[in-house]
């Protein structure tokens, strides 16, 4: 079963400063990837010309997600990036969060297991006031709510 706050805790809830979705895709990869070998970084970092421009997908109304397979990781790893406001996206929609999460290629069941259960948890109908900047506390007490219903 998964649990969210093994993924999710204060520490990998970015508060974003920028509202440009190029600055925000590199700030969220580097903060999945900022315990590993700089060797490893800076590989990765070579390919960050399509980093930048990947796009993000919608996963629940309010919520994105920017995702990535990666051989040489052996954990999935998810943050959590809140930008300064919500962003709005090319269907005028208001963004409140933008999860990014690099899966290695042996945690494709998980991955979809953990995904099921962050739309799960996004649909809920205060999820949007939730996610929001200064609020880290506020979502972790959330997701722990949500995870003991």
């Amino acid at each position: 079963m998964i649990d969210l706050l093994s993924y999710i805790n204060e520490d990998s809830i970015i508060e974003l400063e920028s509202d440009k979705t190029d600055l925000n895709n590199i700030v969220l990869y580097d903060a999945c990837l900022n315990d590993l070998s700089d060797e490893i970084i800076k590989d990765f970092r070579s390919r960050s010309k399509s980093i930048k421009k990947q796009k993000t997908i919608q996963i629940c109304s309010g919520f994105t997600l920017l995702h990535l397979r990666l051989a040489i990781i052996d954990k999935i790893r998810l943050v959590v990036g809140i930008p300064p406001h919500p962003l709005r996206n090319g269907k005028n929609q208001r963004i409140h969060a933008i999860f990014c999460i690099i899966i290695p290629d042996t945690k494709s069941r998980t991955y979809l297991s953990l995904m099921a259960h962050l739309v799960r948890l996004l649909s809920q109908p205060d999820a949007k006031q939730i996610f929001r900047p200064g609020n880290k506390k506020q979502i972790v007490k959330y997701i722990k709510t949500f995870e003991a219903s």
